[in-house]
């Protein structure tokens, strides 16, 4: 019967085609056969079988020209248009996503554009819920939706529908991130991928390398249900395996799969990629980018408006995009500098600008590679060939459709000429081609301090004609004799002055190579003003440097007797070392101290960077401070914690009459050094030799810490000779071996005791030993020296650093009674009977106390590092095996990034995504890159439980009637940053808690 009806329909056309007179004009004959052929085909629908809804969606890279064709496309068929831009959606970003115009919108109805404020972040979750909800409106009004834009995750879920997959708790992703972070960081695709498979998902193999997404992604599907993502329904998944079956037999020129059973989908989709040769389309974007620059009020005044809403670059959502971060941080570095920016300045981040849209372009055809289900269009084509193409699919219902030779664009890989051509792709500017062309941007930089800002037009007009006012004839009579032999004199004159000014001019360029820095004298270099200043101010030395900084600018060079030292102090500078130069600069700078205490530097905090060292750091991180175990020491912490309370109740009881306040200092610092000896050593280790060791590395950051002329002039080996710091280093030494010798010697004897291993049981040391004895790696072996250095490496780490944070997160909290109010009511309302570890990640303000306390009081203020080649930053050239030193404590209180940032704040971290872990460059207590910090979880952890149980049990008061604003705030480096007065505090026990 349907055969019928479709001879019927066809018959239709033909008696209508006989019907209508030659003459009657073509364009209104094609209308009339057109809307005659869906009214038959409907009809004939209609009677078969319900049709599915369709929905047209054109993606393709950036600048490839979609939204116009879109935008034409809604003008034919009567359609709304729903963006797919994960930029658009917010309001006052309209330069920098290529925003459709306010007529082109009166025009055409657009969705999803200008709906949310800067400071909000939207997921691919909200855009899935939105879009198919508008997509549904706009087929109830009749009209067709057409879907457009280049996030690709956003269409992917539009298109083949929400996976079915369970979301992780913020608990989940958390732990799941520090397991692979530092992996991640240290280029060991293949150890994390093991790691994955280990915990149940095999396939994790099949991975494309690198792909660290949806390995994350696999490993919290897993520690959330217990299952692999395989045991869920993925709809693309499905579709994609489907797909590639189809497409070795059935595709069209352009890739796309003919026979693809769409059933499963909810609508009928037309998908569209436009694109165009990478030459052309590179091009496009360079030239797109200088017209966002050039355009007033401009792309530079976005990015300031979302600087001066107080939000950061890389914060969220809209601060990621592409050109927004960038334009962020130059601005940024321009505030720095007082308003300042030099046209090269300029044009480095006009080209990163360029650099970051066309990587982000190749992502795009990568990812659109893949999709089968989307028909590869040549934008180079004219627009009208491509338009009528689309129209005439979207009416199309046979579902063959293919796109002719003359417009499909191949969606394979270049070509080897063409890969040759991108290999030597250059920008070639054709707006800012000198440094003239960017005199009104680097002069509307000085003027956006101030309140009322001239327009980018204006101010060229009034250049302009400050231009012809100084158009004056030099000479104006050449009559004269005296003007004819006059003139080659002047020349003369004049084409000296201009030499001189050029060599002078070069010579600056090259002075300018080397960072700058105050002046220095003979042979103590810059020592002399480092000492004056620290006896004059009294600031420790990361204060004083960023009293220079603030004079020399960011990235500063001093000179310490031999040695020459570059300080980094800003965001922008910090990131060039630890991320852009991040394998460079992976080593730290040679320590005598660290050579002979940690047995020729076979630890990882002074090991070099090489295979060694990275085969190291993947065993402290898999296999000893690995999120497991870590949790495997939980009855460790809980106890040692519970032995704090019953000492301070005791002690408040005793001294309860007479007030007495009670020293924070060493309560802390033994409550840290417990937990991390038995971690360590386990419970057959006497606390005797534990007290034994504590003492001896006490020592031995006495060491690290100490400023001695040995370390100056490194050239003059008799110093620490004839000064006695070798010899104290050396007695130091072998104190240290002592004891792990002695504690290494227990647990061999208890190994031979035991017939099977007890996970459940092992300590560190029980776990170094197995490596040991199992390691089969001849190339890299793990000696007994190494297993002692990495055991002295984990107990100066996870002790000191430790006691510090709790004692200044509980100054911080002492010096403002309204945080410590909030705090307590917190911990008492998600804890009312005890608090346990599981509940830590609910404590959301309590972990905003420890990260502002993390920002204005980081354990190390300066952490160092040394390039192993040559390489600049800032624009700046920093010579092979210069030590730098990162001042992340400056870094944490620059106003440029931190609103007040001397004021002790929490509620600058509550629904922020920074955090310590090294992804944020404005805030970096643990470091960033390869060497960061690898015990972070292992010591966190123990900071949030006893900062929870301290104040779950106490109410706190200053002693002898002190106000909060008397409490002595002062800062005192040595290894770490120490209060310069011990904490003393009155704990008064709850009486519910008892």
């Amino acid at each position: 019967m349907l055969a019928g009806e479709l001879s019927a329909s066809a018959l239709r056309i033909r008696c209508l085609r006989l019907l209508l007179p030659s003459p009657f004009p073509s364009s209104r004959r094609r209308v009339l056969l057109r809307f005659c052929r869906r009214f038959t085909t409907t009809g004939c629908a209609a009677t078969a079988a319900a049709r599915k809804d369709k929905v047209i969606v054109i993606s393709g890279p950036t600048g490839a020209g979609k939204s116009r064709l879109a935008l034409e496309l809604a003008k034919q068929l009567q359609g709304e248009i729903i963006s797919a831009d994960s930029v658009q959606v917010y309001r006052g970003l309209d330069v920098g996503s290529a925003k459709p115009s306010k007529s082109e919108r009166q025009e055409v109805p657009h969705h999803l554009v200008d709906i949310l404020n800067p400071s909000d972040d939207y997921s691919v979750g909200k855009f899935f819920r939105d879009a198919r909800q508008v997509t549904q409106d706009i087929l109830n009004r009749g009209r067709v939706p057409i879907v457009v834009g280049g996030t690709g995750l956003y269409l992917r879920w539009y298109v083949y529908g929400k996976p079915d997959v369970p979301q992780a708790s913020i608990e989940v992703a958390s732990q799941v991130y520090s397991e692979l972070a530092e992996l991640e960081r240290s280029d060991d695709w293949d150890a994390a991928v093991q790691l994955v498979v280990k915990a149940g998902d095999p396939k994790a193999q099949d991975l494309a390398t690198n792909d660290w997404y949806r390995l994350r992604r696999s490993l919290e599907i897993i520690k959330a249900s217990g299952l692999p993502p395989s045991a869920f329904q993925v709809p693309y998944d499905s579709f994609k395996e489907q797909s590639i079956s189809n497409s070795t037999s059935n595709s069209s020129i352009d890739g796309s799969s003919k026979d693809v059973n769409s059933n499963d989908l909810d609508y009928e989709f037309n998908c569209f990629f436009l694109s165009s040769p990478r030459l052309d389309l590179y091009r496009s974007i360079d030239y797109r980018c200088e017209v966002m620059l050039s355009e007033s009020p401009g792309f530079l005044l976005e990015a300031k408006m979302l600087l001066d809403m107080g939000l950061l670059p890389n914060s969220n959502s809209a601060t990621r995009a592409i050109g927004y971060r960038q334009a962020m941080e130059y601005l940024l570095s321009c505030k720095h500098q007082g308003g300042r920016s030099s046209p090269g300045e300029f044009h480095a981040f006009l080209a990163d600008f360029q650099k970051a849209s066309r990587n982000f372009a190749k992502r795009q055809m990568t990812w659109f590679r893949n999709e089968r289900i989307y028909h590869w269009l040549d934008a180079s084509k004219p627009m009208e060939r491509v338009l009528n193409f689309v129209h005439d699919a979207y009416h199309d219902h046979s579902k063959n459709l293919i796109v002719p030779e003359s417009l499909g664009m191949p969606r394979d890989a270049s070509s080897r000429q063409e890969l040759a051509e991108l290999k030597k792709y250059r920008a070639r500017n054709r707006h800012f081609v000198n440094r003239d062309a960017c005199y009104d941007i680097i002069e509307w930089m000085t003027q956006t301090q101030s309140e009322s800002m001239v327009s980018l037009s204006e101010r060229k007009e009034a250049r302009s004609g400050r231009r012809r006012r100084k158009r004056k004839p030099i000479i104006h009579s050449m009559d004269s004799a005296l003007g004819y032999y006059l003139l080659p004199f002047l020349l003369i004159v004049v084409a000296g002055v201009w030499l001189t000014s050029r060599k002078r001019k070069n010579n600056n360029q090259k002075k300018k190579l080397a960072p700058p820095g105050p002046w220095q004298l003979p042979f103590i270099g810059n020592l002399h003003q480092l000492v004056l200043l620290s006896i004059t101010t009294h600031l420790p030395p990361h204060e004083v440097v960023r009293r220079l900084a603030r004079e020399h600018g960011p990235v500063m060079r001093l000179r310490l007797g031999e040695v020459t030292t570059v300080y980094l102090s800003s965001a922008r500078a910090a990131e060039q070392a630890m991320k852009v130069h991040d394998v460079a600069c992976a080593t730290r700078p040679f320590s005598a101290v660290g050579e002979i205490i940690h047995y020729g530097c076979k630890n990882l905090v002074f090991l070099p960077y090489g295979e060694e060292w990275r085969r190291l750091r993947k065993l402290c991180v898999v296999e000893l401070l690995s999120a497991r175990r870590v949790m495997s020491f939980r009855s460790i912490r809980m106890e040692e914690v519970s032995n704090l309370v019953t000492r301070l109740e005791t002690t408040s009881q005793q001294k309860e009459r007479g007030h007495q306040s009670v020293d924070l200092k060493p309560l802390l610092l033994s409550l840290a050094n417990v937990i991390t000896s038995r971690s360590a050593f386990g419970m057959d280790s006497s606390r005797e030799l534990n007290e034994e060791f504590v003492r001896i590395v006490e020592g031995v950051m006495g060491l690290f810490g100490a400023f001695g002329l040995s370390k100056m002039f490194p050239s003059l080996k008799f110093l620490p000779i004839i000064s006695g710091f070798r010899s104290r280093v050396m007695a130091l030494h072998r104190a240290v071996d002592s004891v792990l010798n002695e504690v290494i010697r227990q647990h061999m004897v208890a190994r031979t005791r035991k017939v099977h291993g007890d996970d459940a049981t092992e300590d560190l040391v029980d776990i170094l030993l197995n490596i040991q004895q199992n390691n089969a790696d001849q190339a890299f072996p793990l000696t007994m020296d190494s297993v002692k250095a990495v055991l002295l490496d984990i107990f100066i780490g996870g002790t000191d650093s430790t006691a510090v944070t709790i004692e200044w997160a509980m100054s911080e909290m002492m010096k403002n009674p309204s945080v410590m109010a909030r705090a307590q009511t917190e911990v008492r309302s998600v804890f009312p009977d005890r608090v346990s570890e599981e509940g830590l990640s609910e404590l959301v303000y309590l972990n905003a106390v420890i990260n502002e306390t993390l920002r204005l009081h980081p354990p190390g203020p300066m952490l160092p590092r040394q390039n192993q080649e040559k390489l600049e930053i800032d624009g700046y050239e920093i010579p092979t095996k210069t030590p730098i030193m990162v001042n992340v404590w400056a870094i944490g209180r620059d106003p440029s990034y931190w609103p007040e940032a001397e004021k002790f704040d929490p509620d600058r971290f509550l629904g922020s995504s920074i955090d310590y872990r090294g992804t944020h460059f404005t805030f970096l207590p643990f470091g960033a890159g390869r060497r960061m910090c690898p015990g972070i979880q292992f010591g966190m952890v123990t900071v949030q439980l006893a900062l929870a149980n301290l104040l779950f049990h106490f109410d706190w008061k200053l002693p002898h009637g002190m106000k909060p604003e008397d409490l002595d705030m002062r800062e005192v480096f040595k290894i770490g940053l120490k209060r310069k007065q011990n904490l003393c505090l009155i704990p008064v026990p709850v009486a519910s808690r008892n």
